[in-house]
């Protein structure tokens, strides 16, 4: 049963695709205002979990809860309270920066003053300058993420999941990410976020949980 004091409650969770088991019996908790960092490498489940957090896989076993709702029973309340970086790109790379928030937030109904207001509130985090108007096709792997992480943050999410948010990223690019992520932190209540990099996890997140 889900507690009132978390965002994230996973209880008992496993998952298995075929005769591999990605995650066995995995419990955790991520309370109101936390960032919690996954760490792991390949193979560790660490993307499974997040999957299953975000509504997008069930679990064999267990359960999971999101700011109180099933993720398996509630999906459809689970994930406009979610907001979500993956390992697959979600923008149109034929568009700019700026087109593809204004795509997305017409998608979510935003009204023409909204979505202004709104992508005027997230995108200086970016720290793109001219280059939001510039298509994603010419962007680095750090300035695409940077975009994703202000496209999924749009809907005002409560809860802000990323998969490894620098893979890809050089030296320089990754700390540009880093800088973004503490820049939108404050958006959401809470953070859930998965890493190979034990740097990372610790530059990142309030709490490392390793698997």
């Amino acid at each position: 049963m889900s507690n009132q004091n978390f965002i994230v409650t996973i209880d008992n969770l496993s998952k298995s695709y075929g005769s591999r088991v990605a995650v066995r019996n995995f419990n955790l908790n991520v309370c109101e205002g936390e960032v919690v960092a996954l760490l792991g490498g390949e193979g560790s489940g660490k993307s499974t979990i997040l999957k299953v957090v975000g509504a997008d896989v069930k679990p064999a076993e267990g359960f999971v809860y999101v700011c109180n709702f099933d993720t398996v029973l509630n999906a459809g309340m689970v994930r406009p309270r979610i907001g979500q970086v993956k390992h697959e790109r979600f923008l149109e790379p034929s568009m700019s920066a700026r087109e593809n928030l204004e795509e997305q937030a017409m998608l979510r109904f935003f009204t023409p003053d909204e979505t202004e207001r709104r992508i005027g509130e997230l995108l200086p985090s970016a720290e793109l300058g001219a280059r939001a108007d510039d298509e994603l096709s010419t962007y680095s792997p750090d300035e695409w993420m940077r975009i994703e992480m202000v496209a999924s943050l749009l809907h005002r999410p409560k809860l802000w999941i990323l998969d490894e948010p620098t893979r890809g990223c050089a030296a320089a690019g990754r700390e540009q990410v880093w800088r973004a992520f503490r820049a939108l932190r404050p958006q959401v209540l809470s953070v859930l976020l998965a890493t190979p990099d034990e740097a990372e996890a610790h530059a990142l997140a309030d709490r490392v949980v390793r698997l």
